[in-house]
């Protein structure tokens, strides 16, 4: 039994379709029918149709094959940015921390103050002295400690913009 030219090619153009996974007909094949019709050597467009087709799927595998590195490019920089990230992340901790217990300190502080005012036994004058001597020395230390604090919280800050 002997099959037209054109049948094999049908036969054969189906059978690129079912294995490619195309739906309708390629341009190549289109290309190939048309110029059938014009009366070509039939073989010579089952060449050219084979051809095409190899040129569409290495362009395929080219395609996907950068596509592969892009992506893995880009996990990759997601993944040092959510490094980085959890690395801003535990300093911020650090620092809510360290600004905690400054607080703390500073209340600490003034509670001292405040007891050693109250329970001092001393004349008007030595005692509006030292209050006095104590407030300022408290004022300074609160500025020291308030200074710290800022400088961090900025520094913390600043680290956090910068990763957004």
């Amino acid at each position: 039994m002997k099959l037209s030219p054109f049948v094999l090619l049908e036969y054969i153009r189906s059978s690129f379709e079912t294995l490619m996974g195309v739906k309708g007909v390629s341009s190549a094949s289109r290309s190939c029918a048309s110029a059938s019709g014009n009366g070509d050597d039939p073989a010579g467009s089952y060449e050219e149709l084979v051809q095409e087709l190899e040129k569409e799927a290495r362009e395929h595998i080219r395609i996907e094959q950068q596509l592969r590195l892009y992506i893995e490019t880009l996990q990759n920089k997601l993944k040092e940015v959510e490094e980085r990230n959890k690395m801003l992340d535990k300093k911020v901790a650090y620092f809510e921390e360290k600004h905690k217990l400054s607080m703390l300190a500073i209340k600490e502080l003034k509670k001292k103050v405040e007891d050693r005012s109250a329970t001092k036994q001393v004349s008007v004058e030595d005692s509006h002295f030292s209050n006095a001597h104590h407030i300022k020395r408290i004022g300074e230390l609160v500025k020291k400690v308030l200074f710290f604090v800022s400088i961090s919280l900025i520094e913390c800050c600043n680290e956090k913009t910068e990763r957004a």
